[in-house]
């Protein structure tokens, strides 16, 4: 059975990466149309998930998100989701 289980990880593990043909370099998901609040976005997304001290997060990497965050919305006053993210940070 556990030979199985291996084998049936094994494929999805392969399945679920992906192939250099279809990586780029800019970010993958849009949620503002301004394309330099959407990066300041996504980096304070990535600051936050780094600050939980569960598993070995930092406050400063909550901070760091926080301003993020204000940036984001500085240059998108629409950004909703950006106000949402600083809000929990």
């Amino acid at each position: 059975m556990k030979r199985y289980t291996l084998v049936i990880v094994s494929a999805v593990l392969a399945a679920a990466s992906v192939p250099p043909s279809l990586a780029h370099d800019g970010p993958s998901v849009v949620y503002s149309q301004n394309s330099e609040a959407n990066a300041s976005f996504l980096r304070a997304r990535d600051y936050l998930g780094r600050s939980d001290p569960r598993v070995g997060g930092k406050l400063e990497n909550a901070r760091e998100a926080i301003k993020l965050y204000e940036q984001a919305v500085n240059e998108d006053p629409k950004f909703a989701l950006a106000n949402v993210g600083m809000a929990r940070a």
